[in-house]
């Protein structure tokens, strides 16, 4: 084939050096956000609701035993302090407690063992705080509420827990020495008082947030302000309460209290935090590892690590780029430059050299060569007149990794004809096969995975697995006559694996 027949071939890039592309003005369909950026929207989208109608108020505890429940303290109680199990407890006012979501994701993104208690419905004892032989089964507790609000009629907030049950909770972190979190709060003198008075003026759904020095050794990983957004929340001021000692880890711009540890008269360690949480928003996971660490002062199961990942994929086409001045997405605005991919071959030949069991590691790139420029120079320092430095390095770089088809515009394949379907493989073959880039022709990585029955059955709506009987028997001839055996396939969609061994390939229909 002539390179005259490469539809979209030979539009015009503009580049100055190493600066930034210009992605060709092609007349491509929009495709939809990924089935994760979707799902993620609509989860935020749902948290967002919560956190932001979250409400609290001052909060009876009833003082009278209820009939479910007959606490008798610790009193008469074998105990053995200074041993506790490695997990937490989780106290909940019930499965609707919009504070139980967020208690969990915290626990679980550590790895971190727990337990859960409805607090409607279960007493709280000795029997589910102490074990036979004395260990605590807790090394701390963390509360959805301070109070464990219910409302049990419009505008009533009364708590899930009684007088003497609290007083047993109490009694349960004084002796083992467990710390009590309280992810969101109204402050107020009871079923404790934190030393903090809200002031309801103040209350919104939106606040920037500030490390304290104080606060510094409990969000030692925080550098800079916390955005909290679409979550109500109660600035607070420190009140002098006689036996109690309140730090202020988290101020607002006024200098208001959104989150402080606080020593209790009896030497209990607390903190609370007076904004809703939500797994899903900005400030829940900022603030996790440091809660996290103070809660179980260092000493847990389980580790945390946050990770960017970046997916090697697309190579040679735009991306759209986040503008964090205006908050807005600016569309086709990134491309990797030449000194990224010279960036990247210094990386892997890093992992060579750091891991003696990887002398040969090599990426494999899914490249798509809408926009590449084969006429350009085979060069590493490619000069200022180059039209695409990105080009260029990738052919000097071309045999430094392996190279995956990965069709030529980034179509979505689910519905596409045969004849279609092949013309984007074989022209991205082609090209492939014009910058030199060394590339197996049997293997093929559809843009989304698409083709492979996992998709949406509407516009805007989440993919659905459909299974493999339900991909498109026309991408897979296109792909049969091309040569190819090997289409990659997603791990998060059931249809895709065999769970029984990840590793083998499953045959498609």
């Amino acid at each position: 084939m002539d390179l005259s027949e490469i539809t979209h071939y030979g539009d015009p890039v503009t580049a100055s050096g190493d600066g930034a592309y210009v992605q060709p003005d092609v007349d491509l369909p929009d495709e939809p956000y990924a089935p994760t950026l979707i799902a993620g929207q609509q989860l935020r989208d749902s948290a967002q609701q919560a956190a932001a109608s979250a409400r609290l108020g001052e909060t009876r505890v009833p003082g009278s035993l209820r009939a479910q429940a007959a606490p008798s303290g610790l009193s008469g109680v074998t105990l053995t302090p200074d041993r506790t199990q490695l997990q937490v407890l989780i106290l909940h006012a019930g499965a609707a407690d919009f504070g139980l979501p967020s208690a969990r994701a915290l626990l679980q993104a550590h790895g971190i063992p727990f337990t859960t208690l409805d607090a409607t419905t279960a007493p709280l004892d000795a029997a589910a705080l102490v074990a036979p032989d004395g260990t605590g089964r807790y090394q701390a507790v963390v509360l959805t509420s301070n109070a464990l609000t219910t409302e049990t009629r419009p505008g009533y907030y009364e708590s899930a827990l009684n007088t003497d049950e609290w007083s047993t909770l109490f009694e349960y972190e004084r002796t083992f020495g467990a710390r009590q979190l309280a992810l969101f709060g109204y402050p107020q003198a009871s079923p404790e008082d934190y030393g903090l008075r809200a002031a309801p003026e103040l209350a919104s759904s939106a606040a920037d947030l500030t490390v304290t020095p104080a606060g510094k050794a409990v969000f030692a990983d925080l550098t800079g302000a916390v955005p909290v957004r679409y979550a109500y929340n109660y600035p607070s001021r420190l009140e002098a309460v006689p036996g109690v000692t309140t730090t202020p880890v988290l101020t607002d711009a006024g200098g208001n209290v959104l989150a402080a540890t606080s020593t209790s008269p009896d030497g209990r360690e607390r903190m609370l935090l007076t904004m809703a949480q939500n797994p899903y928003l900005l400030h829940t996971q900022l603030l996790g590892d440091g809660l996290i660490q103070w809660l179980t002062r260092g000493v847990h199961l389980g580790e945390y690590r946050r990770f960017l990942q970046v997916d090697i994929d697309d190579w040679f086409l735009y991306a759209d780029r986040f503008d964090p001045t205006t908050g807005k997405i600016v569309p086709r605005d990134f491309r990797l430059r030449g000194s990224d991919a010279l960036s990247l071959r210094d990386q892997q030949s890093a992992v060579r050299t750091q891991y003696p069991a990887a002398p040969n590691f090599r990426y494999a790139q899914a490249f798509n060569g809408l926009g590449a420029d084969v006429t350009a120079p085979n060069t590493c320092a490619p000069a200022a007149s180059v039209a695409d430095p990105l080009s260029a390095v990738t052919k000097c770089l071309a045999n430094s990794f392996d190279w995956v088809n990965h069709s030529r515009d980034h179509l979505n394949m689910d519905t596409m004809n045969r004849s279609d379907a092949f013309t984007q493989l074989y022209q991205n073959a082609l090209i492939g096969s014009y910058m030199r880039l060394p590339m197996s022709l049997r293997a093929v990585v559809t843009p989304e995975h698409s083709g492979l029955g996992w998709y949406s059955p509407a516009a805007g709506q989440n993919k659905v697995d459909y299974g493999l009987n339900a991909g498109n028997r026309e991408l897979m001839q296109a792909t049969s006559l091309m040569g190819m055996r090997y289409v990659a396939s997603n791990h998060s969609v059931p249809s895709q694996w065999d769970p029984q061994c990840p590793n083998c390939g499953v045959t498609s229909p």
